[in-house]
């Protein structure tokens, strides 16, 4: 298997081609497990995959099994896909946007999906997704979104699914499990409010920062509308919490003001003016209205992660677009400015028009070298 292709190479017919290329025998094991033959797309920002640590994978596979669960479709999630996969029960099935997946399995058992858009890229992917379904009893859904998507999308899609569900079976039990950072919990209250946030760490194998032995803990949680009082979290870093019910991080101290173990996995303190727990070396700042930490810039403006500069955010910065003529920082009108809020456009629609031309191009020109090998093949 070619990782810098992404694609299976029948040796010794085609020994040219990838000469320069990172190829790795395959066998049983890794072809029934895709996710560890294939290189994960992290430096694509657009498609960006973090495979769940094998800790994680375990603890969501246990409590996967205990629930006993007839169908699971695993959105996003492939090391999940791949725990039982192969197996008579429970039924799985793969949508991911990740299209290498359509070399290793049947459309009976994975769709190329955009989670964001409830989106089937094929035309018959619903027609395999209901057909997936039928005799569904028990289904849960495993949703892995990624951080920057809102909310309400990845809302909308579970509801669509859950309606797919109800559709083929009225009486089909729905459990669902959203992956998403305990900081973002309060959108998915808004658009799920059944579901409710377990305190379970959970860690990604290839993340620079959310993996094991890392200084910084994971905020990634787990949401679900399953009890929280049935959920068993593994002994060695987490304890039970008698008034919450729940199974919680050893640091964290229950607060009788929130009426519940806040979400910080580090020391904490209940701050009245915030009416919510914030890290114990935080101080409420009056001009700021919210807890910073003590070395701070008041009301100082947002800023751009990439040049440091008021104005706009990262995805509009003229260093990405690498063409500074499309707009600058001195265009953004004087009101936009003094509030610190991103605001930054292109000036014409006609220069809006040409940008998407010249991303089409770039797109096109990335592509032409695997055309190519694949037509020679």
């Amino acid at each position: 298997f070619c990782q810098t292709c992404s694609a299976f190479v029948i040796e010794p017919d085609e020994p040219g081609f990838h000469t320069d290329h990172t190829l790795v025998r395959t066998n049983y094991k890794s072809v029934t497990n895709p996710s560890t033959l294939m290189s994960a797309l992290t430096s694509n920002e657009g498609n960006a995959q973090y495979l769940f640590s094998s800790e994680t994978t375990n603890f969501i596979t246990q409590l996967i099994t205990a629930k006993k669960f007839s169908h699971i479709l695993c959105v996003g999630t492939p090391r999940i896909h791949e725990m039982f996969s192969g197996g008579k029960k429970p039924k799985t099935m793969l949508l991911d946007l990740d299209d290498r997946f359509l070399q290793f399995y049947p459309p009976t058992i994975f769709q190329h999906y955009n989670m964001s858009a409830n989106f089937f890229f094929e035309e018959d992917g619903e027609k395999y997704l209901r057909m997936f379904l039928k005799k569904s009893k028990r289904v849960a859904l495993i949703f892995d979104p990624p951080f920057g998507a809102l909310a309400r999308v990845i809302g909308n899609s579970i509801d669509k699914l859950k309606a797919q569900v109800k559709e083929i079976n009225p009486d089909a039990e729905i459990v669902v499990y959203w992956i998403f950072p305990y900081f973002l919990s309060k959108h998915i209250s808004e658009v799920q409010p059944d579901l409710k946030m377990c305190h379970y760490m959970v860690e990604y194998e290839n993340h620079p920062v959310f993996k094991r032995g890392n200084s910084t803990k994971s905020p990634v949680r787990l949401h679900t509308d399953q009890p929280l009082s049935e959920i068993t979290l593994p002994d060695d870093n987490y304890k039970h919490c008698d008034k919450c019910n729940a199974g919680v991080p050893k640091e964290v101290l229950h607060c009788t003001k929130c009426k519940c173990c806040p979400p910080i996995n580090r020391p904490t303190k209940h701050c009245v003016k915030c009416e919510r727990c914030v890290r114990d070396h935080y101080f409420h700042c009056d001009l700021c209205e919210g807890c910073r930490p003590s070395l701070h810039h008041c009301k100082s403006p947002s800023l751009c992660h990439r040049c440091q500069q008021p104005g706009h955010k990262r995805r509009y910065c003229p260093l990405v677009t690498g063409n500074t003529q499309n707009g600058t920082v001195d265009s953004i009108p004087e009101d936009k400015k003094s509030d610190g809020k991103s605001y930054f456009t292109l000036s014409t629609e006609e220069e809006k028009k040409n940008l998407r031309k010249e991303r089409k191009r770039k797109n096109k020109e990335a592509k032409k070298p695997a055309k190519k090998i694949k037509q020679a093949e």
